[in-house]
């Protein structure tokens, strides 16, 4: 017979077990040709002047409105065009095309980070640490979600780069005369 003790124990491992989200499944879909075009005018856009180049996960995340919200609506103005509780339970792999020159796909379970903290303290001045440090962080993209019309489309990101180094967001792009271009609606960001 089990003890109260073990029998509660099993419990409330369930019970956490049950809260948990469950992992988003891996698309068997191919992107868009318009999540390509977005993902594609971001990235020149971010990597654009940098001396080494960009590691992108080659995987995406789920995206979710509703971490980018404000106090009064509970959801973020900058996603006012885009249907409530935009959510996205699909990942895509990045295809190969990606890489390039500027752009190099890596798992993100086995990227090697360089955290500029690391090295402050060591006789490697400050700007070659944070040139390194940038050089060894990865850039993670959510799936990207269009508004009803298709004209406006929306992901996150977010360049991790060490402990107290990188930045992110949401960000908007908008279809102007067949380009995906960035909007001038600002969304939420973030910087360490």
């Amino acid at each position: 017979m089990r003890s109260f003790s073990t029998t509660l124990l099993l419990c409330v491992t369930a019970i956490i077990r049950a809260q948990q989200p469950s992992p988003p499944k891996l698309s068997t879909n191919p992107l868009t040709k318009d999540q390509i075009a977005v993902y594609r005018a971001f990235l020149a856009d971010y990597n654009s002047g940098s001396k080494s180049p960009l590691n992108v996960a080659n995987i995406t995340d789920p995206f979710d409105s509703n971490t980018d919200s404000d106090e009064k609506s509970g959801r973020d103005s900058c996603l006012r065009a885009f249907p409530h509780h935009i959510s996205a339970s699909e990942v895509h792999l990045l295809p190969g095309e990606f890489a390039s020159a500027k752009i190099r796909l890596v798992d993100p379970t086995k990227h090697k980070f360089a955290d500029p903290g690391d090295y402050i303290h060591s006789p490697q001045d400050v700007d070659s640490a944070v040139e390194a440090g940038f050089a060894h962080g990865l850039m993670t993209l959510s799936e990207v979600v269009f508004d009803t019309p298709h004209g406006f489309a929306a992901f996150s990101y977010s360049f991790t780069c060490g402990r107290l180094c990188g930045n992110g967001g949401t960000v908007i792009y908008q279809l102007r005369r067949g380009r995906w271009e960035r909007s001038a609606r600002r969304c939420s960001s973030w910087m360490s």
